[in-house]
């Protein structure tokens, strides 16, 4: 996935704010281009899992569609682990019962503060088999 350093700036700066606590968004472009960031308030207030302010996701995705883009990418930080996703994180995003991701298009951008001054991201697909691959992740101009 490329990441404009635009959305790149915008999803640590609110990442950053939002410590101790996960931080979550949602991630508009095209293709496997993220050209903007929606941020969404963490309505579990949790250093260790995230769940989406239902109202604030769906305004966030509103204004992603005006703003032309479709969702591209899934956001949150793990403030104390590496970005690798946690079982918590695949039940989130998986449909254990159709066997297959609940957006499957949709990649997750998972972002580690374990050190805030050498913050790491790492993106994944979700595979209809319930497996997170990691994909190339640049970040870059425009």
């Amino acid at each position: 996935m490329r990441l404009s350093k635009k959305a790149w700036e915008h999803l640590l700066e609110h990442a950053k704010r939002c410590l101790p606590e996960e931080a979550c968004g949602l991630l508009g472009g095209h293709g496997d281009w993220a050209k903007a960031f929606y941020p969404v308030t963490n309505a579990l207030h949790s250093p260790t899992e995230f769940f989406m302010e239902p109202s604030e996701q769906l305004r966030a995705f509103k204004q992603l569609l005006q703003d032309g883009y479709e969702l591209v990418a899934i956001f949150h930080s793990h403030p104390p682990a590496p970005p690798i996703p946690s079982r918590r994180d695949l039940e989130r995003a998986y449909d254990f019962e159709r066997r297959q991701p609940y957006h499957p298009s949709v990649r997750h951008l998972i972002l580690s503060l374990m050190d805030p001054e050498h913050p790491v991201a790492k993106c994944y697909r979700l595979t209809d088999d319930g497996e997170f691959v990691e994909e190339e992740l640049s970040i870059e101009e425009g």
